[in-house]
């Protein structure tokens, strides 16, 4: 069962309580949902422009990478979609304000273990620190609300262990230190401890969340950008038409 649809291109993003659909043309991205799915071509070609641009910060690991997008995907696609996502308001065909997205805390952890020693491009500072300063504490439009709950193993969440990518198999020794035989001669910070008054589970909780709403931010500023674009042409277009 589906949960929303949409993009703010078509007036989106809409409360849609129905079963998947295969879709009508085949999806550009996100191709594990094409059969049966809750977004169509257009939208996928929409999320994976906006996935595009947001990953370019965690680009050093490719795991990071896949893991990042089995999560996006996930939220934008799969059939099964409401197990997990829940909007506010629920009435179907309305434009939701905000979506809850439960992530149980065992792929979470999995997850913040493959981007947390990727390197934002000529910085000596982990992504994630980039993001911890600039995204959880910016007053930010967040539609969207990551929980994890206690109960580790609740069907209610988004949990697809098998689908987890170890940095340790897929990136260099700079994105990922313990995948290397020997870290001696490999200068990086020691991310197991406290950060500021969090515990490294509060941590990567904020940081996941905070990635996910980046990802609707960017959303979000590339709408209104063409928005503003498109009402730019038709005014200039009209006024050519009445000259």
């Amino acid at each position: 069962m589906c949960a929303w649809r949409g993009t703010i291109y078509n007036g989106g993003p809409y409360i849609w309580n129905n079963k998947p659909i295969p879709p009508e043309e085949p999806l550009v991205d996100c191709f594990d949902y094409s059969k049966k799915s809750c977004c169509n071509s257009s939208e996928s070609e929409y999320f994976k422009e906006q996935f595009a641009t947001a990953v370019q910060f965690f680009a050093g690991c490719p795991a990071c990478v896949h893991n990042l997008h089995t999560i996006w995907c996930a939220y934008d696609c799969d059939p099964y979609q409401a197990t997990y996502v829940s909007t506010e308001p629920k009435t179907n065909g309305a434009v939701y304000k905000t979506a809850n997205f439960s992530i149980c805390r065992r792929f979470a952890k999995k997850v913040y273990e493959s981007c947390q020693w990727v390197h934002f491009v000529r910085s000596m500072w982990p992504t994630y620190e980039i993001f911890w300063e600039t995204q959880a504490n910016r007053v930010a439009p967040r539609p969207i609300t990551i929980i994890y709950p206690e109960d580790d193993n609740d069907p209610n969440t988004y949990c697809p262990m098998d689908k987890i990518q170890r940095c340790e198999d897929y990136c260099d020794c700079i994105s990922c230190p313990p995948g290397c035989e020997s870290t001696n001669d490999v200068k990086y910070k020691d991310n197991s401890k406290k950060i500021g008054k969090l515990s490294q589970f509060q941590f990567w909780c904020v940081m996941i969340g905070s990635i996910i709403a980046l990802f609707a931010f960017i959303a979000l500023v590339i709408g209104i950008k063409n928005r503003i674009q498109n009402s730019k042409s038709q005014s200039q277009s009209g006024y050519s038409s009445i000259n």
